[in-house]
C-alpha cells in the first residue's frame, strides 16, 4: 500500500519472523513482572540487548549488509524468547493449562484496554517514521532515527527502573496511600535530578556523540537529536504517571491519553514535516508528549497530585549549570574526558546542595519492604 521498493519489502519478509518470538516474550516477560521477578527480567533484557550488539557489529564488521543485520534482530529475539522461558521455569515454575471461567472473563474484559494501549504506544513511536519515509525521503529518515535511537537508549534506563518499582508502587497504593505518594513525588524528583543533566549533556555534545556512533557524515543530524533528547525527560514522567493511572484502575483514562497523544503526533507530524522536515517531526513528538503529560497529570488529580519544591529543582538545576561551565571549559577536549569530567562535576556540586532529606530514607524503606504474604 506505502509503495515502498523490492528490497524493503525483502526486509519486511524477513523481519517478520521476529514476530512470534517477540509476542511470545512479551508474555513471559509479563509473567515475570507478575510474581515480582523484576531484577531477572532486566537481566534477560541486558543479555539480549548485548547478543544484538555484537551480532550487528558482527555484521558491519564483515560487511554483511541491511539483510543479514535484520536476521540478527530475528536471532536475538528467539535467543531472548528462549532465554526469558528458561528463566521462568526456574524462578517461576512451568505453566499449568488450569480452565477457570472467572480468570476467562476478567482477561476478557481488561485485554481490549491493554492490548489499545500497546498497540497505540508501538504506532506512536513508528509513525514518525513512516511519515518522514513518505514525505521526506529515506535520508532524512536515516538522520531521524540516529538521533531517535540515542533517545530511545537513554530513555530505556529510566523505564526499566519504573517497571521494577511497579509492584512496590501497587502496594503502596493499596495499603499504605501516603507511601504511594511519597513514591511519586520522589519519583519526579529523581527524574529531574537524573535526566536533566543528561538532556543538557546530550544537547551540548551532539556533533561529538553523533560522530562518535555514527561517524561524521551524520552530523546534520544534530540538529534532530537536540530537540529529541528533550522528549527523555516528559516521557519518563508519561511512564510513571502511566504506571499511577493503572495501579489506580485507570487503565481506561491512559488508553485515552495514547489515544490523544497518537492523534496529536499526526496532525502535528502531517503539517510540520511538509514544512520543517526532520526537525518538524522531532518538535511533533515533544509535543505531543509534554501534552500527553499535562492530560495524565489532570486525570490524576483525584488520585494522587505530582508535586516537587522549588528547592528539589533548584539544586540539580545548579548543578547542571556547574557542569555546562565545565562543557565550555573542555570544548577542545575529546568526547569521553570531557563527558567524564562534565558528570563528575555535575555529582559533586549536587551532593555539595545535599538534595537528599529523612523522605529519601522512607522511601528506601518502602522500596525495600518485602511483599505481604497475602499479597505475594
Amino acid at each position: 500500500l506505502m509503495g515502498y521498493d523490492e528490497t524493503i519489502l525483502q526486509g519486511l519478509f524477513i523481519i517478520s519472523f521476529s514476530l512470534v518470538p517477540t509476542v511470545i516474550l512479551y508474555v513471559l516477560m509479563s509473567i515475570l513482572y507478575a510474581f515480582d521477578r523484576m531484577a531477572v527480567a532486566g537481566v534477560v533484557q541486558i543479555a539480549e540487548t548485548v547478543v544484538r550488539v555484537l551480532l550487528g557489529l558482527g555484521v558491519i564488521f564483515f560487511g554483511l549488509g541491511m539483510q543479514w543485520l535484520l536476521v540478527s534482530f530475528v536471532v536475538s529475539r528467539a535467543l531472548a524468547a528462549l532465554m526469558t522461558w528458561w528463566v521462568q521455569i526456574k524462578h517461576v515454575g512451568k505453566p499449568q493449562r488450569v480452565w477457570d471461567r472467572e480468570i476467562f472473563q476478567a482477561l476478557l474484559k481488561t485485554a481490549p484496554t491493554f492490548a489499545g494501549m500497546a498497540i497505540l504506544a508501538s504506532v506512536y513511536w513508528r509513525v514518525n517514521i513512516l511519515m518522514l519515509s513518505r514525505l521526506a525521503g529515506a535520508e532524512v529518515v536515516g538522520q531521524f532515527s540516529a538521533g531517535y535511537r540515542l533517545m530511545d537508549l537513554i530513555t530505556f534506563v529510566g523505564g526499566g527502573l519504573l517497571t521494577a518499582i511497579y509492584p512496590t508502587l501497587s502496594r503502596m497504593f493499596h495499603h499504605a496511600r501516603e507511601n504511594f505518594q511519597l513514591l511519586i513525588d520522589k519519583g519526579v524528583q529523581y527524574i529531574v535530578m537524573g535526566y536533566l543533566p543528561v538532556v543538557v549533556l546530550v544537547h551540548a555534545l551532539s556533533t561529538k556523540i553523533l560522530t562518535l556512533f555514527y561517524g561524521p557524515e551524520f552530523i546534520p543530524a544534530a540538529t534532530g537529536l537536540r530537540i529529541l533528547i528533550w522528549i527523555t525527560l516528559p516521557y519518563t514522567f508519561a511512564k510513571l504517571f502511566a504506571n499511577s493511572l493503572v495501579i489506580a484502575g485507570h487503565a481506561n483514562l491512559d488508553l485515552r491519553v495514547n489515544v490523544y497523544r497518537l492523534v496529536w503526533n499526526l496532525v502535528l507530524n502531517y503539517f510540520l514535516i511538509a514544512k520543517m522536515g526532520m526537525v518538524g517531526a522531532c518538535i511533533a513528538t515533544l509535543i505531543s508528549v509534554v501534552a500527553s503529560v499535562i492530560l495524565q497529570i489532570y486525570y490524576l488529580r483525584h488520585v494522587v497530585r505530582p508535586a516537587v519544591r522549588f528547592s528539589q529543582l533548584l539544586k540539580p538545576a545548579i548543578a547542571t549549570l556547574a557542569m555546562l561551565f565545565v562543557l565550555q571549559l573542555t570544548a577542545e577536549w575529546h568526547l569521553i574526558p570531557q563527558l567524564f569530567l562534565a558528570v563528575i562535576s555535575y555529582l559533586g556540586i549536587l551532593l555539595l546542595l545535599k538534595p537528599f532529606n529523612t523522605e529519601d530514607r522512607r522511601m528506601l524503606e518502602c522500596l525495600g519492604r518485602q511483599p505481604a504474604g497475602d499479597i505475594a
